[in-house]
């Protein structure tokens, strides 16, 4: 008899103790009627999932190099996780190497889905039976169902969803037909078709249907061989070699699918008469070995041409060794080019399997159910095919699901050019690794995206990973700061595994900063910040990364990248990085571009051109996220007056409350002491050659009212005359003071700031831009400056430009009066004026 006992590791010991004394002593006793039964003649079987770890650690699944050592050892050191006792006992597994060992392979892509097919169409088979109803299905059907359990698909599940697709898919076709909706009945139907529409997926989904490139295999064969397999395959890019140095070229340099392989190919004649082609010493034979070595993954299929004839002998012992199969090439035969058809697209969807396997991802999909008008022909349409992560319950918390995945896309982000244009490379990098691979680039393991508070880094987090299409985790610093020390170590492991696990993916940390301080030593350095620092770096080594699973760590920060400033990151973590990515502070045409889309999405936003440029020009130096809440500030305040929309004052005062607070009453006697004083600065701006972008008299915070310069964002080097000019504009305001209210009662308050920045400004002509005559060329710098000796000499050459340049300031606007009535007139009567404003009331005086 035979004898089949399946999953014996699920039984007790004792029982495995019974297999023992069977295999062994081949009899056991029957303690009910106390005989020894023998069984001697009968052939036991013994399945079981022990050593599943041979297959987890494997992709290509073909076990068939992987020695019975090898595979009773797996069996031997696999452990029952309830018990945590091994399955089998040592004396059991050294009877199972003296019997025959088998390990299956993984079942390819093309059985999963002939299981598929095999299942529907036993039932279509039993629906025509007993209704004469035709059932027809579309081949790329079966694929989507494939597909709709992801890499991980066995026969079991995809039996169950084809038998559950089936039944699904008829009860809705048959209950529409049934409905108010159809006149026709259930009756008239005689044919049921289900289709497939691709023409709206994504390309990555339809690429792992159909390949779009041709398959590229590699022929080691004649050259005539070779170019009848062109010939009669003109959808496949055949590389044709005859010795194996060539074809190790060919592997290295190019990406092949799978490799036709003729064993007589450079074979001596005489040997081949004598010998079975497997012991015969040839090219293809040499080739062939090393294969199996180097390259077991690769799809190895024998060819069989004029002359080459393999006995089965032959061919069953190629097959236990990991050949596929093998196929006739000869001039007459139809059938070889639909076999290396199906043969390619049976690798192609084996591929497509293995990369929703390695991304832990599968295609969803919709149906719709439409009918003829004559109520006799019926469709089932697949349509709408989405990707998504098949995410672990225990990694749902860090892998964003495909609802909450980020939909920015990098012409969504305004500015970074240059961010965005090296941000690419790494796009195209985890969209196809083994491309990357080929030409022996290092992979690379990170960017850290560095800048002002503000400036979109995250967004350009969120854009590269909805440009990559990969699995994104988002991560803050400050989640592995933890209470315990191991903590944030643990912390940062678990997160790097689980990257791991949905590779490729991009791991985004934000606010890198709360791990990465560079490292001073001293009574305040932590240990729990130094392991969990650790970690990372451990992580980021990637002694365990796979270079086709790439996990790219993208980091954010505040800080500085250079090391020895105050607010630096470690320099062993920069190091780690591929490229440090500055994102600026936007520039005046972002501004624009960034208030205008503000407004193209809002319609309670009705913004002028000429508001939308003042306001771009006036915002030198803030960042995106404060101009977006300047509009979300004049929203709230058109709501709370009661207007359906926000209008050019409104945003105006909006702008103006959230750069310096609330305004401020004052009387008319400060107020017109206040635009005097900015008219002073104004008139002495404008003199220089430069009219101010913004005047204002309205007092906020800690100011009865400013000028603002004009746009010089691209401006990098200044004269001295322009330095000069900045030193008089900013005295302008107690310049006018003092001509309107003399020596005595000119010098006010007002002029504190203007003050610090004229002394600023004045002392680096002196001691860092070498610009003063009498103090010299010799660079102070700020400690000298300000302590011993030096500094008096420096304060004297100080105060001497700044008393140079209030005597011209206070010159310049005692001839020019008109013009500083004229401006107070203006600021007194509409409290602001912009750019073109002042302009013209300066230039019509």
């Amino acid at each position: 008899c035979v004898l089949l006992f399946d999953e014996i590791e699920k039984a007790h010991i004792c029982v495995i103790h019974l297999f023992l004394q069977m295999l062994d002593a081949g009899r056991l006793r029957d303690n009910y009627t106390d005989e020894e039964v023998s069984f001697s003649d009968a052939i036991i079987i013994l399945t079981t999932n022990a050593g599943k770890q041979l297959y987890e650690e494997s992709e290509n699944g073909d076990f068939s190099s992987v020695s019975r050592k090898v595979i009773v050892k797996a069996l031997q050191k696999d452990v029952n996780p309830e018990t945590g006792v091994p399955f089998f006992p040592g004396a059991i597994c050294s009877r199972f190497a003296s019997g025959n060992v088998v390990m299956f392979n993984h079942i390819g892509a093309h059985n999963l889905r002939a299981i598929a097919k095999n299942e529907i169409e036993r039932h279509a088979a039993n629906l025509q039976k007993e209704t004469g109803i035709e059932f027809s299905v579309d081949d790329g059907a079966y694929t989507a169902l494939l597909f709709s359990e992801g890499g991980a698909a066995d026969a079991r599940t995809i039996r169950s969803r084809a038998e559950t697709f089936f039944n699904d898919e008829l009860y809705e076709l048959l209950r529409f037909v049934a409905s108010d909706k159809v006149k026709t009945g259930v009756d008239s139907l005689e044919k049921i078709r289900v289709s497939i529409d691709l023409s709206h997926a994504e390309e990555s989904i339809s690429e792992l249907f159909v390949s779009s490139e041709k398959t590229r295999m590699l022929v080691f064969a004649s050259e005539e061989t070779v170019a009848l397999c062109a010939k009669k395959v003109p959808d496949c890019d055949p590389i044709g070699v005859q010795d194996a140095k060539a074809a190790v070229e060919a592997i290295k340099s190019r990406n092949i699918d799978f490799v036709l392989l003729d064993m007589k190919c450079g074979a001596p004649e005489a040997s081949l008469a004598n010998l079975n082609i497997e012991d015969v010493e040839s090219p293809a034979r040499d080739f062939f070995k090393l294969l199996r070595e180097q390259k077991s993954e690769l799809p190895v299929y024998l060819i069989e041409s004029r002359g080459t004839v393999l006995s089965e002998e032959e061919k069953v012992s190629f097959m236990r060794q990991g050949v596929r199969g093998v196929l006739k090439v000869t001039r007459g035969n139809d059938s070889f080019a639909a076999k290396l058809k199906t043969v390619a697209q049976s690798l192609h969807q084996q591929a497509s399997m293995n990369k929703l396997a390695r991304e832990n991802k599968l295609i969803c999909f919709e149906t719709a159910q439409t009918i003829s008008k004559n109520g006799k022909n019926a469709e089932i349409k697949l349509y709408d095919f989405q990707m998504s992560v098949a995410v672990d319950s225990e990694d749902a918390k860090n892998v964003l699901s495909a609802v909450s995945k980020p939909n920015v896309r990098f012409d969504d982000v305004i500015g970074a050019d240059d961010a965005k244009k090296e941000l690419t490379y790494f796009v195209e990098y985890l969209k196809d690794p083994k491309k990357y691979m080929g030409t022996g680039v290092k992979a690379p393991k990170g960017v850290i995206l560095y800048g002002p508070p503000g400036t979109g880094k995250t967004m350009l987090a969120k854009a590269m990973a909805c440009e990559a299409g990969v699995t994104f985790i988002a991560a803050e610093g400050n989640q592995f700061l933890k209470r315990f020390v191991g903590e944030g170590s643990e912390k940062v492991h678990e997160l790097f595994k689980t990257a791991r696990k949905y590779a490729p993916s991009i791991l985004f940390i934000d606010e890198i900063d709360a791990i990465a301080k560079e490292r001073r030593g001293g009574v305040n350095a932590g240990a729990n910040g130094e392991e969990t620092l650790t970690a990372f770096l451990t992580e980021m080594d990637g002694f365990v990364n796979d270079p086709s699973k790439p996990v790219f760590v993208l980091a954010a920060t505040n800080f500085d990248v250079q090391p020895g400033s105050d607010k630096s990151l470690d320099p062993a973590l920069m190091r780690r990085f591929d490229r440090r990515v500055y994102i600026d502070l936007p520039n005046k045409q972002d501004r624009i571009r960034f208030l205008k889309m503000k407004i193209a999405k809002n319609h309670a936003l009705d913004i002028s051109e000429k508001q939308i440029d003042n306001i771009s020009m006036r915002s030198t130096g803030m960042s995106l996220a404060e101009l977006d809440s300047v509009v979300e500030l004049a929203l709230r305040s058109a709501i709370r007056e009661g207007s359906a929309v926000v209008n050019d004052a409104i945003l105006e005062e909006a702008f103006e409350t959230f750069n310096g607070g609330e305004a401020k009453k004052w009387d008319e006697s400060q107020l017109e002491r206040v635009a005097r004083h900015e008219a002073g600065h104004a008139l002495l701006c404008h003199l220089s050659g430069e009219t101010p972008s913004y005047l204002t008299i309205v007092a906020r915070g800690n100011h009865g009212g400013y000028m603002q310069h004009a746009e010089q964002e691209g401006k990098a080097i200044y004269t001295k005359d322009e330095l000069l000019a900045r030193i008089r504009t900013a005295l302008g305001g107690r310049a006018a003071e003092i001509v309107y209210y003399g020596e005595r009662d000119g010098i006010s308050t007002g002029a504190g700031g203007d003050l610090e920045s004229a002394t600023s400004t004045a002392q680096r002509i002196v001691c860092t831009y070498g610009m003063d005559d009498e103090f010299g060329l010799a660079v102070v710098h700020g400690a000298v400056a300000s302590n011993g000796t030096m500094s008096v000499e420096v304060r004297a050459a100080v105060n001497r430009i700044l008393g140079e340049q209030m005597d011209e300031a206070v010159r310049l606007i005692s001839e020019n009066k008109s013009k500083i009535d004229a401006l107070v007139k203006e600021l007194m009567s509409e409290n602001h004026l912009n750019g073109t404003e002042i302009e013209q009331v300066l230039t019509d005086k």
